[in-house]
């Protein structure tokens, strides 16, 4: 069986909150948090050693 890409969208958002009873946006926000990690973990140690924190 093959995954499924698809990213959460907003209507999508509204009506999985409404069947679920969650608040508008838990599952956008989920999507994005779980997007983050991956970001993090596939190229969190290179994006450190590109940039560097800027001085304030």
């Amino acid at each position: 069986m093959k995954k499924s890409r698809r990213r959460c969208m907003p209507e999508y958002d509204l009506r999985l909150s409404r069947d679920f009873g969650t608040s508008p946006g838990f599952w956008l926000r989920l999507q994005l948090d779980f997007e983050l990690m991956r970001a993090e973990r596939e190229n969190g140690e290179r994006i450190a050693s590109e940039v560097q924190p800027h001085a304030a």
